[in-house]
């Protein structure tokens, strides 16, 4: 079982993730937004990393619901072709698939008037996105265990696999790799 803090941070991996093609190259390019009503017309000042943390504290919502948002907003955009996450439109997928989350997940939430205020939008436009988002996910928003649990080890292994390259950039930068016949350990095996 993850720890509290290792659930958000893979869960923030996991969403940073989304927003990259396979070729690991940036879906959040500034280019035009589309005329949906996911899309803002000006860019977020806030990176989306900022945003769910902010989201997460101020809301009290259980980690899980940032890992099952995710999954809502996968099953949301595979439904519909014309939808697509970018810069535009990441921070009103997370907010509307997070409220959703936690009103299906967790036994305490707020109204959505709360989360429109923490999030800088105004609540009747929450409740649209969430009509809108409820009604492309056909209210299926059950997420089987075996698909938390696969998108949660893909996002912990995202984040291990971003931890190791930093901490392989780290030691290039700073010339500190440590070859085998160096390693401390190695008297450990004598």
């Amino acid at each position: 079982m993850m720890e509290t803090n290792e659930l958000i941070q893979t869960a923030r991996a996991l969403w940073l993730s989304m927003c990259k093609t396979p070729d690991n190259h940036n879906t959040l390019s500034p280019a035009a937004p589309l005329a949906t009503p996911f899309h803002s017309v000006r860019l977020p000042a806030i990176p989306i990393g900022d945003y769910m943390d902010r989201f997460h504290r101020h809301s009290r919502c259980s980690p899980e619901c940032l890992v099952i948002a995710a999954i809502y907003v996968r099953h949301f955009l595979a439904a519909d072709p014309q939808m697509r996450l970018d810069m535009y439109s990441v921070h009103r997928l997370f907010l509307t698939a997070a409220v959703l989350a936690i009103k299906w997940r967790d036994d305490m939430f707020f109204s959505n008037k709360y989360y429109a205020q923490i999030c800088g939008i105004h609540v009747a436009e929450l409740n649209s996105l969430e009509q809108m988002m409820w009604n492309g996910l056909q209210g299926a928003l059950w997420v089987e265990p075996e698909e938390y649990w696969n998108v949660l080890h893909q996002a912990a292994g995202l984040l291990a696999q971003r931890h190791h390259l930093t901490l392989s950039q780290h030691h290039q930068q700073n010339d500190m790799s440590i070859s085998p016949i160096e390693s401390p350990m190695s008297e450990w095996s004598e």
